[in-house]
């Protein structure tokens, strides 16, 4: 009997073993999966990610070059970001500018340059800031956030345009603007927009050097040499006027040094100036006007200008229209002529 009951009691355990562990290893029915076994690894938090900063505005800065400062310009022109629409109402800066990549919606009528055409696409010509036609609301019209315009009408137009809130640029303009001059306001244009538009920016500095070379270079050949300048037949230009100015910087020695850019001939000192090459410079388009014209006015006094050994003997160059006024960036292009029409007619060999 007892072996009986022993016997009962081990099956009774042996039953209760097998159900505890059935609990633990649960058969899925029929047709679905096993369930998965609870994952009991640590998971690793994913990181969150560091913000991305704000990129810093850049800011835009033209310095005013050092002839201007002369003129009480002397505090940088600083804005929030580059502008986008710019109305440039001095020829002189028109042609660096966009030869910078910079949006010009409006320029000045000229005749001192030819735009180029895909300039004129976008920009509105306007009456310049000193004809009877302007009007300044033609310029706000463009809708710019920059103008830039001669500093003579800075207390006029400029006080105008900075009293409705639009940025104002002031530079150096006129009928003569010196080399030196022209060369450190286009810096001044390369240094602020430099960085957008870095390749023209180059190339628009190697224009200047490769003249200077020239320049030098021209210089030696033509040291000693003296030029007399005459602009419409009754005036005299010294070293400070337009081709006066480029003649100095050629190497020439001009024969006036009267104060000014110009002064009425005094016929009777320029029979002792004795020149080595008389240059006339006119009104006229090209050089052969020039020299029709010349020769019309001579010929009412022929006696007297033959008395003159460097026009007696043909040592004259004539020259038109662009060699009167200067316009910014195309001096550079006008310096390249002189020096090929000086190599060409003066030292030819």
């Amino acid at each position: 009997m007892k072996k009986f009951i022993g016997l009962m009691l081990v099956s009774i355990f042996l039953v209760l073993a097998l159900v505890a562990c059935a609990g633990n290893n649960e058969v899925a029915p029929a047709g679905q999966p096993p369930a998965a076994a609870p994952d009991t690894a640590q998971e690793t938090p994913t990181p969150t990610p560091e913000p991305t900063p704000e990129p810093e505005p850049v800011q835009f800065v033209l310095e005013y070059p050092e002839d201007m400062h002369e003129h009480g310009f002397t505090e940088a022109l600083i804005l929030d970001q580059p502008p986008e629409r710019v109305a440039v109402m001095s020829v002189g800066s028109v042609i660096a500018l966009y030869e910078l990549g910079v949006n010009i919606v409006a320029v000045p009528s000229t005749g001192v340059i030819e735009y180029p055409e895909t300039l004129l696409a976008n920009a509105i010509e306007l009456p310049g800031v000193m004809a009877e036609a302007f009007d300044i609301e033609m310029v706000v019209a463009a809708e710019p956030d920059l103008v830039i315009i001669p500093f003579t009408v800075a207390d006029t137009h400029g006080a105008t345009l900075q009293a409705l809130g639009i940025p104002v640029y002031f530079v150096n303009a006129g009928h003569v603007v010196p080399y030196a001059s022209i060369r450190m306001q286009t810096d001044a244009f390369i240094n602020a927009w430099a960085t957008d538009a870095a390749a023209a920016a180059l190339a628009v500095e190697q224009r200047f050097v490769y003249v200077e070379a020239r320049l030098e270079e021209i210089s030696e050949r033509t040291e000693g040499m003296t030029v007399m300048v005459i602009q419409g037949g009754v005036q005299l230009q010294t070293a400070m006027g337009t081709l006066g100015g480029m003649l100095n910087q050629l190497g020439f020695t001009n024969v006036s040094n009267a104060p000014g850019a110009m002064v009425l001939i005094d016929f009777e000192q320029a029979l002792y100036y004795d020149p080595d090459w008389v240059f006339f410079v006119g009104s006229q388009a090209t050089p052969q006007e020039v020299e029709d014209y010349m020769a019309t006015e001579m010929a009412n006094n022929q006696s007297y200008w033959d008395a003159i050994p460097a026009v007696y003997e043909g040592r004259v160059i004539f020259l038109g229209t662009p060699f009167i006024s200067s316009a910014g960036l195309g001096v550079v292009d006008r310096l390249n002529d002189l020096i090929d029409i000086v190599n060409s007619v003066v030292l030819e060999d």
